[in-house]
């Protein structure tokens, strides 16, 4: 008889193992949605793939808050989960506006877990929805980083305006 394998050491949140398959960050692609991509890729939820990227879904990545910003120990998590820089990660989230659009964020660490909240709930920012281009994504599936803004209207790329509710 074989020799049993040990248990692989479970992961923990801050110390990810590498992924095996990581899809490649589309375009303007928000940190949003390339998290969900990795969960369709791993047909798993939201919520079950969080940890295994060294992210914490209490805190930074609450549905309110996901893709605003995060800590410089859950970028290098996420980037040792999926072998993405820091730089690429960082171009994922909306705190790449901080010296311009958005200039009261809160830099991290963040010292409770409501701290991106409370400076989401008076931010020029679209917390609970974003605008969308169903054209792009009938396209690639990609939710684009700028649509969360409020300035962004009309997509470029299609010469439309965006839509901000599923039209069913």
């Amino acid at each position: 008889m074989p020799a049993p394998v040990p248990d692989s050491p479970r992961l923990r949140p801050g110390a990810p193992r590498r992924l095996p398959a990581v899809p490649v960050p589309g375009t303007r692609e928000s940190v949003s949605s390339w998290i969900n991509r990795l969960c369709l890729a791993y047909e798993v939820r939201g919520p079950d793939i969080i940890p295994a990227l060294g992210l914490n879904a209490r805190g930074e990545m609450r549905p309110t808050t996901a893709g605003l910003a995060l800590s410089p120990p859950s970028v290098r998590a996420l980037g040792a989960a999926t072998g993405r820089s820091e730089q690429a990660i960082g171009g994922m989230l909306l705190s790449r506006f901080t010296a311009t659009a958005l200039p009261n964020l809160p830099c991290p660490p963040y010292g409770h877990p409501g701290a991106l909240t409370a400076w989401a709930t008076g931010a020029w920012a679209l917390r609970r929805h974003s605008n969308f281009c169903p054209r792009c994504l009938a396209r690639d599936g990609r939710w684009r980083l700028e649509w969360k803004l409020p300035w962004a209207f009309a997509c470029l790329d299609h010469v439309i305006y965006l839509c901000n509710r599923c039209p069913r």
